[in-house]
């Protein structure tokens, strides 16, 4: 079992990364306020409620989004297998280069 986050994760613009190597990462409340958010590594990554950071990056076997996932002034970038569970929205932002 790899690093797990619970509650809600709100505030003033600091980076979150997690590296679970062959384990899990799960983000089980909604996180937002975060410049970077970024899993180095992990063999499933799970965000369990809506997610909005400036810029979001997975590096993991399977990524799980439950809820809607927001890169405010970047990009989502997820390396990996992506499992969307349920009706939902990815939304980059105006520096993303799509």
């Amino acid at each position: 079992m790899g690093p797990t986050a619970g509650g809600t994760t709100t505030g003033g613009g600091f980076d979150l990364t997690a590296a679970a190597g062959t384990g899990n990462v799960a983000l089980t409340g909604a996180v937002a306020g975060i410049d970077l958010l970024t899993v180095t590594s992990a063999a499933q990554t799970t965000f369990g409620a809506t997610v909005s950071a400036n810029n979001v990056a997975v590096t993991s076997t399977t990524a799980r989004f439950t809820g809607n996932v927001t890169a405010l002034t970047d990009d989502v970038v997820v390396t990996g297998n992506l499992v969307l569970l349920g009706d939902l929205t990815v939304t980059t932002g105006s520096l993303a280069n799509d």
